[in-house]
């Protein structure tokens, strides 16, 4: 990543630079921090967006995130980036 993603309201966005745990119970429970804290943007690993609570989202509303990321142009299909 080069930055952190579009302040978005009613969501708290969260950055990890630690690896990816091995099933997504471990990976959530990982440090995650506000963009504040990051200083290398390229180090970030993880992102963790989270639905403030009270905030409601319309049935059949669509929230997207987007994000620019690099992957490795010989990664195959379905693989885990890993650094």
């Amino acid at each position: 990543m080069t930055g952190p993603l579009k302040d978005r309201n009613g969501f708290k966005v969260k950055y990890s630079t630690e690896e990816p745990g091995s099933n997504q119970t471990e990976s959530w429970n990982k440090n995650f921090v506000d963009k504040d804290a990051i200083s290398d943007w390229s180090k970030v690993r993880m992102i963790k967006i989270e639905q403030e609570q009270g905030y409601e989202i319309p049935a059949q509303t669509v929230e997207n995130f987007d994000f620019t990321a690099q992957i490795d142009s010989n990664a195959a299909d379905n693989t885990v980036a890993r650094k």
